[in-house]
């Protein structure tokens, strides 16, 4: 015979369960609902950064990370302009080959030491063996005299939007002890912001760093709250329990304006959405016409109006609108170019199978590749088929080309239309199709240095070479959302996505 319940325990259960009950409601996760500590500053969401290596990071939320923790060159205003920041000046040569910045000299690392032109030279360079546009434009970086504060940078061709992207803070200085990331606490930055505490994907707690002295100071300290699922930050954001959600998808933008949720913030991104094709190889994705009739025959007006509830703008070109870009699609018939294709390769019929690849954590987008994959089965009676995996698998196979499509993206470094095409150069970091064309790459080369009137008319000719060659499909263009509760400053949207993170607080 069991025991009798001790007085008490029915109500306690009763309790125990009307908690559980809101959790499973309100759909938040334990992790989240009770936070270690109180949080001393306004709450971000974010994604949890997967490095904060400099060298590494490449996704926005290791680099808003980055750019608390590290004063690079310059930053950029809410114009997004380049202004002074670690180099309190800067200054170009004529043949604009060479450009000299001028460092604060009360600059300091969080440990009190000094910031030398030798570490700043020594960030920069750290990317040099890189397949990165910047990469393959600079020669060596140099500091002018090791005990001055005077820094040196090369070209091989001129590039006036440099200071913008020595922006960047993947190009802040190196500090001459830093040998390990893995411990953020540990990480010795030169910022505005510094790591007081962390929990391993799940919050990083920031506060204004006491020996910085630059121009961007904190207004007070901020926690990154780590939430993958932007769903799950909507709901924290609803509950009073995060203040600011840097992405949101695009079903809770629809639910948030219909319900006339305060806080809902947007403006156009300097972003693609896009799939890139294997060219190299051999298979039928090698034949440019192939690619054409694939990217003609895209449905992605539809697939932006039914599935992204026209929270996007339908990509024809690379080039955002914004920088230059197509705004609508050229005439070609795709059914015209497969039927020429196949004199060549065959009755398409007898094609093999041609793969999607789309990471599996991402379901707006699966949800996207399934209408498109069966829009192009219909319309063009080719054998395609989505495969869905983690996104460190698709990205192995878009750097191994194991792939026939594969879902990737581009957003600008600076506001340029060069910021997107050099990332389809031979052998760029960013192209990752096999596609090489030494024309393309000769139009990008005479861009250099040309004067205004010609740089447009070569800038427009390259992008029509790439559009016209295919070795991707540009989908939609990004605009960048943003839920900011009212009473919080220092954020907004901005063309290039960028959160500065120091300029949180709460009004």
């Amino acid at each position: 015979m069991f025991p009798s319940p001790a007085p008490g325990h029915h109500a306690a259960v009763r309790l125990l369960l009307v908690i559980a009950a809101l959790v499973l409601a309100a759909g938040m996760a334990a992790p989240w609902l009770v936070l270690p500590g109180r949080p001393r500053g306004p709450v971000v969401a974010t994604r949890a950064p997967a490095t904060i290596d400099p060298l590494q990071a490449s996704r926005l939320e290791e680099l808003r990370l980055l750019d608390a923790l590290f004063e690079p060159l310059a930053r950029l205003d809410d114009r997004q302009r380049p202004v002074p920041a670690l180099a309190l000046a800067w200054s170009c040569s004529a043949d604009g080959l060479a450009w000299s910045f001028l460092l604060d000299p009360a600059a300091r690392w969080h440990d009190g030491g000094p910031v030398t032109a030798a570490q700043a030279a020594a960030g920069i360079s750290r990317h040099l063996g890189g397949r990165s546009p910047l990469a393959m434009l600079l020669a060596p970086v140099r500091a002018v005299e090791p005990g001055t504060g005077e820094l040196t940078v090369r070209l091989r061709h001129p590039a006036p939007w440099l200071p913008a992207v020595l922006a960047l803070p993947v190009f802040a200085p190196a500090h001459p002890a830093q040998q390990r990331w893995a411990d953020p606490a540990a990480v010795v930055g030169n910022g505005p912001l510094r790591v007081a505490g962390w929990l391993a994907r799940h919050h990083y707690d920031l506060e204004p760093a006491p020996g910085y002295a630059g121009p961007h100071r904190a207004a007070g300290p901020v926690r990154l709250l780590c939430i993958d699922s932007a769903d799950t930050a909507v709901r924290l954001y609803l509950g009073g329990m995060v203040d600011v959600v840097a992405a949101l998808p695009a079903d809770a933008i629809r639910d948030l304006r219909r319900h006339q949720v305060p806080g809902l913030l947007q403006s156009p991104a300097l972003g693609t959405e896009l799939y890139r094709l294997r060219c190299s190889g051999g298979g039928p994705l090698a034949d440019v016409r192939v690619r054409r009739a694939l990217d003609l025959a895209c449905a992605r007006e539809d697939a932006v109006r039914l599935l992204l509830h026209g929270e996007a703008d339908p990509a024809w070109s690379l080039v955002p609108p914004a920088l230059g870009g197509a705004t609508t699609a050229a005439g070609d018939d795709p059914e015209a170019l497969l039927r020429a294709a196949e004199a060549d390769l065959g009755p398409r019929a007898g094609w093999p199978a041609l793969e999607l690849w789309v990471p599996s954590a991402a379901p707006e987008r699966v949800r996207v590749a399934e209408h498109l994959v069966d829009a192009w089965r219909r319309r063009l009676g080719l054998d395609l088929r989505l495969r869905t995996a983690p996104a460190t698998e698709v990205r192995a196979r878009e750097d191994a080309r194991t792939y026939d499509l594969c879902r990737g993206s581009l957003t600008a470094d600076y506001l340029d239309p060069l910021t997107f095409l050099e990332a389809f150069r031979s052998g760029a970091g960013g192209n990752r199709t096999g596609w090489s064309d030494p024309a393309y790459d000769a139009l990008l080369d005479r861009v250099q240095g040309a004067a205004p009137a010609a740089r447009a008319g070569l800038l427009q000719a390259a992008a029509g070479r790439l559009a016209a060659q295919a070795p991707f499909i540009p989908l939609w263009h990004y605009r960048c959302t943003m839920l900011v509760r009212p009473g919080i400053a220092g954020v907004a949207p901005t063309p290039l996505e960028t959160v500065a993170l120091q300029r949180i607080r709460r009004e």
